[in-house]
Formats: C-alpha cells, sequence, structure tokens
C-alpha cells in the first residue's frame, strides 16, 4: 500500500494514502514505526510542499508518447457556440423561472447572456489542467496531514508517537511545514524570533514572545482568500490537537513555536465552525493540568498563552454563536481563570476515549471535563 501512494495513477495515489491513514490508527506503535518508515519521511516533505516526483507524473498519450501530466501543453479550446440572438436571450430568460418570477437587482448573473458567460467560465476551470492539478495536490496533502494526524493519535496519550515523529522530521523542519499550512501565502516565517545562544531553533527563548494587549483583538479581520485550503488549516490544527494532548512537556513545546502559534490565532475568528472548534479543542490541552505535580508547569503554560493572545481569544470563542464552540471555549476560560486568578477551575477529570465518526473526525466526545484524547480520521464524505 505504501508503494502505491507512489503511483503515477492519482486516484491509485490517492485512494492507497487515504487507506493508509485509516489503517495506521489502529495500528500498535511498533507497526505505525514501520508504516512510516515504507513511507517515507523525505516523501511525506514533498507532498507537504507541493513538490510531486516529475518523472513518476509522466503517463503514455493514445501515440505511446511520454506526457507530463503536471506540465502539460494546453490543449486547444473547444468550439464556443456563436453568440444566439436577443430572441434566443429572451426565450432562456423565460425558461428559468427564477429569473422570470423572483429577478435579483444588482447581479451580474441576471441576464441570459450573462449566465452563459458564467457556465463557459465554470467549464473552462473544471478542464484547466493546472486549477485540475492544484486541486489534486490539495487532496493528497490533505491525506498526508490526516496519516500524521493519525498517527501521533494514542489512546493512553503517552507522547510516544510523537516523539518518534518530532526525531524523524526533524523539530524546526516540522513545525515549519506545519506552520505553513495555516499562514497566508504571501507571508513568510522570517518573522520567527531568534533563539538565544545553545537554544534549539524550536525551542525560542520566553523574553523574545511578542506581548498581547486587548487592542489585538480589535484588529481587522484576515482576508481568508490569502490563507491556503480550509481543509489543510482544518487538518493542521488538529495534529496540533494531538501534539497538545500528549505529554506537558508537549505542550510546552507547542507554545514555544511562537511564530506557528502567532499564526493559529487569527483562525479563532475563521468563518467555518469546524475551524473554531478545532482551535477550541487545542487551547482546551494546552491548560490542561495533568496532575497536581503538573500544576505550577500548567501555570506556566497559561502565562505565556496570555501573552500570545490567547486568553483574549478563548474570551472571543466563548461569544461564538455556536454552541459547540462556545462550551469548549467556556473550560479553556475557567482554567485560565483558576491558574492566574486564583478562580476556580475544572481539573480532576478523566481523559476520554473511543472518538470516532462525526464531523471533521470528531465524535462522542463523553463530556466538557475531559481533554480531547484519540480523533480518529474519519470524514463523512467519501474523500476521507
Amino acid at each position: 500500500m505504501c508503494e502505491q501512494c507512489r503511483s503515477a495513477n492519482f486516484d491509485l495515489r490517492f485512494g492507497s494514502l487515504w487507506a493508509l491513514k485509516h489503517l495506521c490508527l489502529g495500528l500498535p506503535h511498533a507497526m505505525k514505526i514501520q508504516c512510516l518508515d515504507e513511507l517515507g519521511v523525505g516523501w511525506l516533505v514533498q507532498v507537504l510542499n507541493g513538490e510531486p516526483s516529475k518523472p513518476a507524473m509522466g503517463t503514455p498519450n493514445a501515440a505511446g508518447e511520454q506526457v507530463d501530466i503536471l506540465n502539460a501543453v494546453d490543449e486547444p479550446h473547444m468550439d464556443v457556440d456563436e453568440e444566439p440572438s436577443s430572441e434566443d436571450d429572451d426565450a432562456m430568460t423565460e425558461s428559468i423561472p427564477s429569473m422570470r418570477r423572483h429577478p435579483r437587482p444588482g447581479s451580474r448573473y441576471t441576464s441570459a447572456t450573462n449566465i452563459r458567460d458564467r457556465l463557459q467560465q465554470i467549464k473552462n476551470d473544471e478542464q484547466d489542467n493546472r486549477l485540475n492539478g492544484e486541486r489534486d495536490d490539495i487532496r493528497i496533502q490533505e491525506q498526508a496531514l490526516d496519516f500524521i494526524r493519525n498517527f501521533v493519535s494514542e489512546d493512553k496519550a503517552s507522547g510516544e508517537m510523537i516523539d518518534h515523529l518530532l526525531k524523524s522530521f526533524g523539530h524546526s523542519r516540522f513545525f515549519e511545514l506545519l506552520d505553513a499550512k495555516i499562514r497566508p501565502k504571501n507571508s513568510s516565517p522570517s518573522s520567527q524570533p531568534h533563539a538565544s545562544p545553545g537554544t534549539p531553533s524550536y525551542w525560542p527563548s520566553s523574553s523574545n514572545r511578542t506581548p498581547f494587549t486587548s487592542s489585538t483583538s480589535n484588529l481587522a479581520q484576515p482576508n481568508w482568500a490569502t490563507y491556503p485550503s480550509t481543509e489543510l488549516m482544518l487538518a493542521t490544527i488538529y495534529i496540533l490537537v494531538h501534539i497538545a494532548n500528549g505529554r506537558p512537556q508537549h505542550r510546552s513545546l507547542l507554545i514555544s513555536q511562537t511564530t506557528l502559534m502567532q499564526h493559529v490565532l487569527p483562525l479563532f475568528s475563521h468563518p467555518r465552525r469546524d475551524v473554531r472548534v478545532a482551535c477550541a479543542w487545542m487551547l482546551h490541552n494546552l491548560v490542561w493540568i495533568e496532575d497536581h505535580t503538573d500544576e505550577a508547569a500548567t501555570r506556566e503554560r497559561a502565562i505565556s498563552l496570555r501573552q500570545l493572545g490567547f486568553e483574549e481569544g478563548a474570551k472571543q470563542l466563548g461569544r461564538d454563536m455556536d454552541l459547540d464552540v462556545k462550551q469548549r471555549a467556556i473550560v479553556s476560560i475557567e482554567q485560565f481563570d483558576k491558574l492566574l486568578n486564583g478562580g476556580h477551575g475544572r481539573s480532576g477529570f478523566a481523559s476520554p476515549s473511543g472518538y470516532g465518526g462525526g464531523d471533521g473526525g470528531v465524535g462522542g466526545l463523553g463530556g466538557m471535563g475531559g481533554r480531547m484524547g484519540g480523533l480518529h480520521g474519519w470524514r463523512n464524505d467519501s474523500r476521507g
């Protein structure tokens, strides 16, 4: 199956990776590691960077010639019917009840000619090799992210798979790959603060973190058109949810990724509720108190999160119109209050288990008090 993930046939490549991510979910640790080794970290990095192997993308055409399907020469456009007469326009308009009975003033597509132009544009997009290649690339990247998500999924949250993944990819490279999936396309990771001498780049000094003020929450809404695909952002956030579900050291490591965390914060206002739910779960896990020995370290994490703006982000989610988002954010708000203000937060709750199904892979959460544990990578649509 790992071999088929590198097939030149897209459907076979996509289907194999889709099946592999589900298979990986229930495997023992040793078999997960074997699966990752067979698939190859280098191949996953290549996929997530959107750099498909050029030789594997060749396929013979009808004449037996080898053709690069990702860089194919554009075929001549199909003939388009001549512009119909005004009588035809009127007839077409009359044949569409919604236009005849319920005209929409100001719409670009209230005339038959404009509708025909729009349909032609849609047809051209569907036949555009470049656009189709970009869509396929996003679909493959989503499956690769889901594979990573399921690889680090553990019922007992031992963190063993997280450690192996970070060691295999390298901490800096791994978090940079994730950061590229949630930051605006025209931005760069150059804003990453420099670590103090002798400190690894993935563990910057806390003195370099950008302080947060309440005015930050009043900034203009992000231009979501400049962001990567929502599917890629959602898959990435759930990987962060799992890392935050590991050991306390993993939570501290994630919070130390200042640039990554700063790119996560705008997603708290994303128009898609499933993205906001995932952000709420990530924050919920980050302020989770493992046991009484972890309370001091959790307080330090809460202070860092407050400086980065996540306490205000939690309050923003606590006012969300979606009840699912709101309820999860309230738990984090209470934890911030307990850790930083001496309030009465929630602690001592067992981590729920047995997740599966549901929207975006989340289901059967077994109560709001628990930490989010194993997220199965199942989805409702046929793509998985």
